[in-house]
């Protein structure tokens, strides 16, 4: 599988995240989940929601810090 070596400051670097944040029965312990896509995000929601969890989803943006270097599989060769 090829790939592209990305700088930090190169804006493909850079991707949207959703973070779902759900809060068990006993109110102290928190869960959080990264997703990739707001359908997964929403899934996962919904079994928190289920199971009588309360829960948010955060809009997040994912960056790699700088001076790294990000590994892009299936990206276009440029």
């Amino acid at each position: 599988m090829a790939g592209v070596v990305v700088k930090a400051d190169d804006s493909r670097a850079v991707a949207p995240a959703f973070v779902v944040l759900t809060l068990d029965d006993d109110g102290a312990t928190a869960r959080r989940r990264v997703f990739l896509s707001l359908h997964n995000a929403v899934k996962a929601a919904e079994r928190a929601q289920k199971a009588g969890r309360r829960f948010d989803i955060v809009l997040c943006q994912l960056v790699p810090v700088p001076g790294s270097a990000a590994l892009v599989v299936g990206g276009e060769d440029e």
